[in-house]
């Protein structure tokens, strides 16, 4: 399952890394040209994974890697001062199907210093242990789900060009997106939830 996952994600970076050296956004598959995926069993030294500690050792070391130096950079140490607070912790949303947690990261390790807000929500009833669904967003986390528990954030006014207090016309504006998603975050609920 997992090298299935691994080859999925491996395709999707090749198709990105080809639009881009295409210098344009591709829509249209005649005009995309010809690429050769890697393959994600190969080595950079060209010598092939053959087993799990080449891959956890050599492979998959090649690939962060790749993706920190040619995608996503690289993660910062941790803030000395780092805390974190649980705002909420409901054991019954989304229908009693989920728990959901709302935390705040202070990274300065104060109330009012920089921090990022997390929303999370675990499956209510797993018999067992199951994978964490975890929302970050570059917007408000209203905006991931209408779950009326959502703490109210604050948001970056496109328009205008700066910060946006929070206000239930901020919920109203973007209602447009959530209904869509809140089906996909209960259907991933469910599908963690039964293992």
């Amino acid at each position: 399952m997992n090298h299935h996952l691994i080859v999925m994600a491996m395709l999707c970076v090749g198709a990105l890394v080809a639009s881009r050296a295409l210098g344009v956004d591709q829509f249209d598959e005649s005009k995309a040209g010809t690429f050769t995926l890697p393959d994600p069993l190969v080595l950079e030294n060209g010598q092939r994974v053959t087993d799990a500690d080449a891959w956890f050792t050599e492979r998959r070391p090649e690939i962060y890697n790749f993706f920190e130096t040619n995608f996503y950079g690289r993660v910062p140490p941790r803030p000395a001062g780092e805390t974190f607070e649980v705002r909420d912790n409901d054991s019954s949303a989304l229908d009693g199907k989920a728990i959901r947690k709302q935390i705040t990261v202070h990274l300065s390790g104060k109330s009012d210093g920089p921090n990022i807000d997390v929303l999370m929500y675990l499956p209510a009833k797993s018999p067992k242990p199951a994978p964490v669904f975890l929302c970050l967003s570059f917007m408000p986390l209203q905006q991931i789900n209408a779950d009326p528990g959502i703490k109210l954030m604050d948001g970056w006014d496109t328009k205008n060009k700066k910060r946006a207090a929070a206000d239930e016309s901020l919920v109203a504006e973007c209602s447009i997106v959530p209904g869509r998603m809140r089906e996909n975050i209960k259907r991933v609920i469910r599908w963690i939830s039964c293992g």
